[in-house]
């Protein structure tokens, strides 16, 4: 992605705050995304469970 910012640099304060530094943050996400296969699994997985999640906050409440 040439023209993209990279996303240590977006959200470089919020790592920041919970002890994260920019290299960690490049590396982890280098790590994740050297296997494209491997990351739609993962993604797959979150999408899932948010699905999930939000056809439960969906159903009426209970009297």
């Amino acid at each position: 992605m040439g023209d993209s910012i990279p996303v240590w640099e977006v959200y470089g304060g919020t790592f920041a705050r919970y002890g994260y530094t920019s290299d960690q943050v490049a590396r982890s996400y280098d790590y994740y995304h050297a296997d494209p296969k491997g990351m739609v699994a993962r993604y797959e997985v979150i999408m899932d469970s948010l699905k999930a999640r939000t056809h439960q906050l969906s159903r009426p409440l209970e009297p």
